[in-house]
């Protein structure tokens, strides 16, 4: 097994699944398609916002498209996958919150030689939202990112960054009583949300 070409590659994946992420996770829709995010929630009454409560990540979902995203951009990526679990809270006072706790498995290949790739994500972060009243967007402000310190990363991979609000000041967004889907500008993947 040639060990520079597989270190290259590993890294290469990793930064790239690395600046996916933090894009998915700041991720919504367009104007053509949002709903009205002041409309009624399930979580609360008519004047709530959309978006207040909390919504799980679908990973199935994440992972088609990380898996789909990767392969667009020439990375030689089989069998990419997600496990695991991601949560994201808006509450009526204007505090955002996330919890996430992933394994993106997959295998990088390049010529005869394949390397078995693992890397997890594990962290929560905080924040501020409000409403700008466009019925498309929703602004945050404040976001700070915990990454859990007993996460080990693979040897000689670079660090994982978490996925984070910060300096991304207003995130677009399409809500309904059971979905949520966030995507930042210029975000390659779309972050949806059940509850």
């Amino acid at each position: 097994m040639n060990r520079p070409v597989t270190t290259a590659l590993t890294a290469s994946l990793l930064a790239i699944v690395a600046v996916t992420t933090l894009a998915a996770c700041s991720a919504p829709a367009t104007p053509d398609t949002a709903a009205d995010p002041t409309s009624s929630s399930a979580e609360g009454s008519a004047d709530a916002p959309c978006v207040v409560g909390v919504w799980q990540l679908d990973v199935a979902d994440y992972a088609a498209q990380m898996g789909a995203y990767l392969v667009n951009v020439g990375v030689p990526m089989t069998d990419f996958a997600s496990t695991g679990d991601g949560t994201v809270e808006f509450t009526a006072d204007g505090l955002a919150s996330t919890d996430i706790n992933l394994t993106n498995t997959g295998t990088i290949v390049a010529g005869e030689t394949s390397v078995p790739l693992t890397v997890r994500s594990v962290y929560t972060g905080t924040g501020n939202w409000s409403d700008p009243g466009d019925g498309v967007t929703i602004d945050i402000e404040n976001w700070v990112t915990e990454v859990d310190p007993t996460v080990v990363l693979e040897p000689g991979a670079p660090e994982f960054p978490a996925i984070d609000f910060t300096g991304i000041p207003s995130v677009s967004v399409t809500c309904t009583d059971s979905t949520l889907t966030l995507r930042g500008q210029d975000a390659p993947v779309t972050a949806t949300f059940t509850r």
